[in-house]
């Protein structure tokens, strides 16, 4: 019997099979299954063919006993219900397996700080803050749809740059060496070539967010219009900070920062830790204790024992 824990995100999927006591035995990255960037059957179909290649390539005989889903864009019962009536379908999944599925929030603050109390901020192609106190009370803020923002996230970040972009265009702003090196880059010009940039890219999240990079790049070379969307990107975070905070009785100030974009040794990073500090010097920031994806594991492992008690 083995237990799989699944990490679904806009960008990527990381799937891993232990056994029962939460030793790997093999993990794969494949696409996205963000079910607010792929549908939810693509999603389902995406996690079933790394199910099959884990157990196909480790010539696993057994099946899978418990299985813990994180996913971003789970918002609601009825998705929890069809992932799990989807996934049960699995050949390679027990007709009595435990299956859970939530939204990747949950296994990603798990992995921020083992489980204790504390909150887990997640910058990566989207952002949410989570934190769960010591008295179990929880809250999520934003993490509410791409088309809401996705503040602070590359998403927003991008975004952000193009919108810049425009007012440099049309000289509402003076332009920047960043902003002339992105005209140049995405062959913006004119202002009916940037509407169409626009059209093209603002509903497809995963592609405009690889954009971010470039604003980390700028700001480390003092570009004054990439270090704004740095200031603006993370003030945005520290108030999903702030919201959680405010809203539970947390007494363990302790934040990890999951994801790329919030890690990277860039001004970025610099900002976002200086505010949290602002705030409140209390925290203990860091990176995760763990992989996400390892986070699902132990809560797979945590339901299966549950159940079996």
């Amino acid at each position: 019997m083995y237990i799989c824990g699944i990490d679904g995100g806009g960008t990527k999927t990381k799937i891993v099979i232990t056994d029962l006591d939460a030793k790997i035995i093999d993990s794969t990255v494949i696409g996205p299954s963000s079910i607010d960037t792929v549908p939810i059957k693509k999603s389902i179909d995406t996690i079933c063919y790394g199910i099959k290649s884990l157990m196909t390539r480790n010539n696993l005989k057994g099946k899978i006993i418990s299985v813990f889903v994180g996913l971003g864009g789970i918002s609601s019962m009825k998705d929890i219900e069809r992932i799990n009536t989807m996934l049960r379908k699995n050949e390679y999944i027990s007709n009595i397996a435990v299956i859970n599925s939530a939204n990747d929030v949950e296994n990603a603050w798990y992995a921020g700080c083992s489980g204790r109390a504390s909150i887990a901020l997640i910058v990566g192609t989207g952002s949410v803050a989570y934190g769960v106190d010591e008295d179990n009370n929880n809250w999520r803020a934003g993490g509410i749809s791409f088309l809401e923002g996705d503040y602070g996230s590359s998403y927003d970040i991008a975004l952000r740059s193009l919108k810049y972009l425009a007012k440099t265009i049309d000289n509402r702003i003076e332009t920047t060496p960043y902003m002339e090196f992105l005209k140049q880059e995405l062959n913006i010009k004119s202002l009916k070539d940037l509407v169409l940039f626009f059209e093209k890219y603002i509903p497809k999240r995963t592609q405009l967010a690889n954009f971010a990079k470039l604003v980390t790049e700028w700001a480390i070379k003092g570009d004054n219009i990439a270090l704004r969307i740095v200031e603006e990107g993370t003030t945005e975070l520290v108030n999903m900070i702030k919201a959680v905070d405010k809203t539970i009785n947390l007494r363990n100030k302790e934040v990890s920062i999951i994801g790329s974009l919030g890690n990277f040794n860039s001004p970025y990073k610099t900002m976002l830790f200086k505010k949290i500090n602002e705030y409140n010097q209390n925290f203990i920031i860091h990176e995760n204790d763990m992989c996400p994806s390892i986070g699902a594991v132990k809560l797979a492992q945590y339901q299966f024992r549950k159940q079996t008690v």
